[in-house]
């Protein structure tokens, strides 16, 4: 089935722009979420994927054409790539996600993992006393400016 690749919605306030590059041309192959174009907007160059997988059957714009929003850019024949490209990525994804626990383990020697629990231990600690600081300074009485009146000192930063 032909699908229709146009222009979307570039910004807010952005009907129209130029193509500065076609990156396709009649007869390639493409993959979901390919870059295709690069469009200028009055704003900024944009590069344009399409959402569609499968081989272009049609080019219906050139370097430097004025386009705006909904104007045809490719026709392309979808291959049912679409699905699969989204599945391809989701099942890269898990398998990030499953070799990232096992880098950290094989790279982290004992020694590294005993120093990271040392300096969560310390940082720990230190918590309570600054805690302790803020709140003597907060029962401290009130000083009295030039005006006398009483003013309370400034909360100290905390880092």
């Amino acid at each position: 089935m032909a699908t229709e690749f146009k222009v979307p919605d570039l910004g807010e306030n952005v009907d129209e722009g130029d193509i500065v590059s076609v990156m396709v041309k009649e007869g390639d192959e493409i993959e979901a979420e390919q870059n295709v174009m690069e469009i200028e907007t009055g704003k900024a160059v944009v590069e344009l994927p399409c959402p569609i997988a499968g081989r272009i059957t049609k080019v219906h714009v050139q370097k430097g054409s004025k386009v705006k929003v909904g104007d045809p850019l490719l026709t392309v024949e979808d291959t049912g790539g679409k699905a699969d490209g989204k599945k391809q990525a989701a099942e890269a994804k898990d398998d990030v996600k499953k070799s990232e626990p096992k880098a950290k383990k094989e790279s982290a020697s004992p020694k590294a993992e005993a120093e990271d629990d040392a300096a969560e231990d310390d940082a720990a600690e230190e918590a309570p006393a600054e805690k302790e600081a803020a709140q003597a300074e907060a029962k401290k009485p009130a000083k009295k400016g030039a005006d006398g009146q009483q003013r309370k000192a400034a909360p100290k930063a905390r880092p």
